[in-house]
């Protein structure tokens, strides 16, 4: 087997150093190097979209997880056990932390947020002007910043509409299930297709343990702090 590129000019390129398919998998103990990509970017933002979350979410995102991994540290340090049942959650939330400060970092780039500025206004004159006008395709930023406007006013309900709750979860998956496979299934939420309803009902009859008092300590956190929230959200 060959492996073939192109060249700048788009010519095909032989190459005779690539990672070679092996049709009979691996092996026991061999090493195995696997590609990935990110979960999502927001390559495709527009400069109001990534202005909102530099502005409004990041940093109350940042104040909220804080928030839940010193609860739970606090749980975890009560006995062997406490922190047997806390550790994989507090692991997800510093996990979640360390993306939301990398990314806040990021949009607090002026260069960056420059050079996303001048990406966009050059896009926007590309192209046929008379099919930009009939298209009205020039509108499509101003109703996304004014999707953000809007946006902005409900950061408090949009970041404490829910606590950190598996019992939570599994009850709005409840609630959710009941009005969505009423629906034609191109109607309905994600997770809700007929295609993925085995895995959802799956999650919702699992056998995996909840544990009460671990429970209580998610829940009363993100009260507490939903209480707090609406004196703490911050607007740079």
């Amino acid at each position: 087997m060959r492996c073939f590129g192109f060249t700048k000019n788009g010519r095909p390129l032989e190459n005779k150093n690539y990672l070679k398919w092996n049709s009979k998998g691996a092996s026991e103990n061999e090493l195995v190097f696997v590609t990935g990509h990110p979960g999502s970017t927001q390559r495709l933002d527009t400069v109001a979209q990534l202005e909102f979350e530099r502005d409004y979410l990041e940093t109350n995102v940042i104040k909220r997880l804080q928030y839940r991994i010193a609860a739970l540290k606090a749980y975890e340090a009560l006995g062997e056990e406490r922190a047997r049942q806390a550790s994989s959650r507090i692991f997800g939330l510093e996990n979640a932390l360390k993306a939301f400060e990398g990314r806040y970092k990021g949009l607090l780039d002026k260069n960056v947020m420059d050079q996303k500025k001048r990406d966009e206004e050059e896009f926007k004159v590309q192209g046929d002007e008379q099919f930009r006008v009939e298209t009205g395709v020039w509108g499509g930023w101003d109703a996304i910043a004014e999707a953000m406007r809007k946006d902005s006013t409900r950061i408090k309900q949009s970041l404490f509409q829910s606590t950190d709750s598996q019992l939570g979860i599994i009850g709005a998956t409840i609630v959710e299930y009941v009005a969505e496979i009423k629906k034609p299934d191109g109607e309905r939420l994600d997770g809700y297709h007929e295609a993925q309803l085995d895995a959802t009902r799956f999650d919702l009859f699992s056998p995996a343990p909840i544990y009460p008092a671990f429970e209580i300590a998610r829940m009363t956190a993100s009260l507490e702090q939903a209480l707090q929230g609406w004196d703490l959200i911050i607007r740079l």
